[in-house]
Order: C-alpha cells, then sequence, then structure tokens
C-alpha cells in the first residue's frame, strides 16, 4: 500500500562472497547491491518486476522476478440514492498516478 514499507530478500553463499545487483523492469537499480532491497514510503512508481543478479567467481545467476504491486487506498463516497435507468456521474479531482 502507499506509504508503507516492504522490502526483498535472497540468500546466497560462497568463498569469496557474492555480490548483488537488484534490478527494476530490467533496469540496474543504483546502490542496489545488497542481498536485501529495502523499499519505505512505498508510492506507485515503484511497482513494477524485481530481480537480482547474484555473481561469484563461479559465474552468476539471476533471479526470477517478483513483482511489487502497490495498492492505492480507496476514496469513500458519501451514499447517494440513483433512481434505476438513470445515469451516475463521477468526478476524481487531484488524482495522480
Amino acid at each position: 500500500m502507499i506509504g508503507t514499507a516492504g522490502s526483498f530478500n535472497v540468500s546466497a553463499s560462497g568463498t569469496p562472497a557474492p555480490t548483488y545487483q537488484w534490478q527494476k523492469d530490467g533496469v540496474i537499480i543504483a546502490g542496489a547491491t545488497s542481498s536485501t532491497y529495502a523499499l519505505s514510503n512505498v508510492s506507485s512508481t515503484n511497482a513494477g518486476d524485481y530481480t537480482v543478479t547474484i555473481t561469484s567467481s563461479a559465474g552468476s545467476v539471476s533471479s526470477a522476478s517478483a513483482r511489487l504491486t502497490v495498492q492505492v487506498p480507496g476514496i469513500p463516497l458519501a451514499n447517494q440514492l440513483v433512481m434505476a435507468g438513470h445515469n451516475v456521474g463521477l468526478t476524481a479531482a487531484g488524482a495522480t498516478g
């Protein structure tokens, strides 16, 4: 949900220790080089498919993608009565995303 925190975690071991590089929608995320990728204050721009590439002296492997879907809280509507067969119009002011 918008405004909350979340994280992706992966585990790998070896000698020397492996390195990590997270991507969102196939694009490298600068600075995201640990086994955990944490998000704080999530917004709709964070939605997408996340993967991580783990590299060691033996080679590299990429994870399957994990999809982050961001829920936008709804705005409650006042109860209104509408007669059957009549149209209803709704206007969203200040909507973003």
